[in-house]
């Protein structure tokens, strides 16, 4: 598989741990112990026998307590951001305690498995943990951005990683043919785009409501 993509655990008021558990003594898979919309995007759940082990192989999950999760590996509950500020023997921030063995996990997964591309799904909080240039040689970084609300591109960050998996993505050129969900579409922006930035705007139906709702909000505003 030429293809390695990253997506972020993403931790804020609304990405609490799944309410429903099997039990505290049992460790939870990540994928789907955390429910923040990028992995409501994910859906790992719904994963089938072969796209679990595709997930299982590919995608890795950046992660400021355990630094770099496969989707099914077991962990605990927890809540700890990447930028926390937290004072260690290595330093005051998380990005301090990690240094480069973040990079370092990720490297060795590339190299083992000969992997050309890696796929950026991350927030800039959880890719500022990636020291790029530490990277093995020959692997092109490739960074998939959305415009739009903030609950939205988290949940095509997720929606994306879904894609390459159940649509055995290979390479960049297949990136540019998500088009997201039945709820949320996206189109890919040519003009805004590189060969090392794939750019994505909400499609027209989504770009339409988005521009009603924020009608409406200006609305009110003036009434208030």
């Amino acid at each position: 598989m030429p293809v390695h993509y990253v997506l972020q655990r993403l931790i804020d008021a609304h990405c609490n741990l799944a309410l429903v558990v099997e039990s505290r003594r049992c460790p939870l898979r990540s994928s789907l112990a955390f429910d923040g919309p990028a992995f409501r995007g994910l859906r790992a759940s719904m994963f089938s026998k072969a796209e679990q082990k595709q997930a299982q192989t590919s995608l890795r999950i950046l992660c400021a307590l355990y630094g770099v999760l496969k989707p099914y590996d077991g962990i605990r509950p927890y809540r700890l951001e990447m930028a926390s500020k937290l004072k260690t023997s290595r330093g005051k921030t998380m990005y301090e305690f990690w240094g480069d063995q973040i990079t370092a996990a990720l490297a060795k997964d590339l190299k083992a498995g000969k992997i050309k591309y890696l796929v950026n799904c991350a927030s800039q909080e959880f890719w500022k943990s990636i020291q790029p240039k530490k990277l093995p040689p020959g692997v092109r970084v490739v960074t998939c951005e959305f415009s739009g609300p903030s609950s939205l591109v988290k949940q095509a960050r997720g929606s994306m990683c879904r894609f390459i998996v159940t649509k055995r993505i290979k390479d960049p050129a297949g990136l540019k043919k998500f088009t997201g969900d039945d709820k949320n579409r996206w189109s890919f922006q040519v003009g805004r785009s590189s060969e090392s930035k794939l750019v994505f705007a909400p499609g027209k139906k989504r770009a339409a409501e988005d521009a009603k709702a924020s009608s409406k909000r200006a609305k009110r505003a003036k009434r208030s």
